[in-house]
């Protein structure tokens, strides 16, 4: 799955990493956007050791024992688990707004929860996130991540398919909504 990351620097930058063992280190705080079950976020306190701020925009989830672990253990962890978190409205949230430790914002698999398939609602989605992400970055040095599955951010040189502009994501022209430019990409290697 592709991982665009972006920088808060002038202009902001975005950039696609590569996980291996030293993509992040245990002085990094992460904050997770998105993480509906909580388990990408636990894989990567497991395998990185770093801290971990993880958020989804659901404030309710229902009953269900992978969720309720893997928020349990990333609590039980010294980690901070908050639901109900917009990532289009990041700067209206006061307990993460008065962090001055994270390191990386990672969208993960951004997506309109009722209408998944609906390729302009999802633009739109980066659009705003990529908007608030520069207002809540300001002037801190965070990187920022996004994954998306392979094809979908619109640079098909780099991920090598065929895909028509108007059938993806369009990645690179929601980022400039926020200043943030493409520097880098690769897939991410999921832990096996």
């Amino acid at each position: 799955m592709p991982l665009p990351s972006m920088t808060s620097s002038q202009p902001m930058n975005c950039h696609l990493m590569k996980t291996t063992k030293n993509l992040f280190f245990e002085s990094d705080c992460i904050l997770t956007l998105g993480d509906g079950n909580f388990t990408f976020s636990r894989y990567l306190y497991q395998s990185f050791k770093c801290k971990i701020i993880a958020t989804d925009v659901v404030d309710n989830h229902k009953s269900n024992s992978l969720i309720k672990d893997n928020r349990e253990y990333l609590i039980d962890n010294g980690h901070n688990v908050y639901l109900g978190v917009d990532a289009t409205k990041l700067e209206e949230y006061p307990l993460l707004m008065c962090r001055n430790d994270i390191s990386y914002i990672i969208f993960n698999f951004p997506h309109v929860l009722t209408k998944k398939m609906k390729i302009g609602l999802n633009r739109q989605l980066l659009k705003e996130f990529f908007e608030s992400a520069q207002r809540f970055i300001g002037d801190k040095s965070i990187k920022v991540m996004v994954s998306l599955c392979s094809g979908q951010s619109g640079v098909n040189d780099i991920e090598e398919t065929d895909r028509k502009w108007s059938d993806s994501w369009q990645l690179p022209e929601m980022a400039t909504n926020g200043n943030f430019v493409i520097i880098d990409y690769n897939d991410f290697i999921e832990k096996r």
